[in-house]
């Protein structure tokens, strides 16, 4: 389920670029338009890193759970190899607090460029008018 609904935020992202360029089309042009018709892509890839992220964190947990069921469940038993067992849930925990750094660095990223976009689309929405007609040019 967790990967689907991160499916949803690149789908959406895409979707609503391109609802900008349509708007684009029946807006005044001036420099601010032009500079936010320029950043509306800008998230599209941060959406599709914290989509294959999403997807990763999903695998890892899905793995863990399907060694942990393997195991029985009781730590240093006899069919885990002791060990091997702390070295495994060591390495685990590391891999899991890696992604979760990853994962909040790109998240981060993603709400920059969203401010970014929305600080510009406000400046233009300020300054110009909507048209409901096309081409927005004989304004």
């Amino acid at each position: 389920m967790l990967p689907v609904m991160g499916l949803v935020t690149p789908v959406l992202v895409v979707l609503t670029a391109e609802s900008g360029e349509w708007l684009e089309d029946r807006v005044r042009q001036s420099a601010l338009v032009g500079e936010h018709a320029e950043r509306g892509p800008g998230p599209t890839p941060w959406a599709i890193a914290l989509f294959v992220l999403t997807v990763a964190v999903w695998l890892l947990g899905r793995a863990d759970l399907r060694w942990e069921r393997d195991r029985g469940g009781e730590a240093g038993g006899p069919t885990d190899g002791g060990a091997s067992a702390v070295a495994r849930s060591a390495s685990s925990v590391l891999v899991r607090v890696v992604a979760l750094a990853i994962a909040l660095a790109v998240a981060v990223g993603a709400t920059v460029q969203v401010y970014r976009i929305s600080d510009s689309g406000a400046k233009a929405a300020r300054q110009g008018r909507f048209s409901t007609s096309g081409s927005g040019a004989g304004w």
